[in-house]
């Protein structure tokens, strides 16, 4: 949510591959959240509202081979539909090329619409849903 600060994300660490590996993201995240490559962390507070965007965060190691995983983020600002966030789980600590995860997202409703179940995978005010999705 815009305004909100983020709770610290740290992304999979690679494994395998040659030599060590340096990590990048793209597109550059949103406005206020940074990527900091050396811990694979996501931090901050977003300042803008943004629709869902896709994101790559990829690892290469020192010949070049490189694996990938995709997300999405959401910055919402209606009042009405405030979340805050609660915790996360089952975020794997390493991941390997083609390898899915699925991760737990524990929001808590702070706003005045009332949350609704929609397609059994995500929990968000009636015509909108409010996701994170792993890749």
């Amino acid at each position: 949510m815009k305004e909100t600060a983020i709770t610290s994300l740290t992304l999979p660490e690679a494994t395998g591959g040659s030599g060590g590996f340096t990590y990048s993201l793209s597109p550059e995240p949103p406005a206020g959240v940074t990527f900091t490559a050396s811990s694979r962390t996501l931090s901050g507070k977003p300042t803008a509202v943004q629709e869902a965007a896709t994101y790559t965060y990829t690892a290469t190691d020192t010949d070049s081979a490189t694996t990938s995983l995709t997300f999405s983020i959401e910055v919402r600002g209606s009042a009405s539909d405030k979340a805050s966030f609660v915790s996360f789980s089952d975020v794997p600590s390493t991941m390997t090329a083609g390898e899915k995860a699925t991760v737990t997202v524990t929001m808590k409703n702070t706003g005045t619409t009332t949350w609704t179940t929609t397609a059994a995978t995500s929990w968000g005010p009636p015509a909108r849903t409010t996701t994170r999705r792993g890749g």
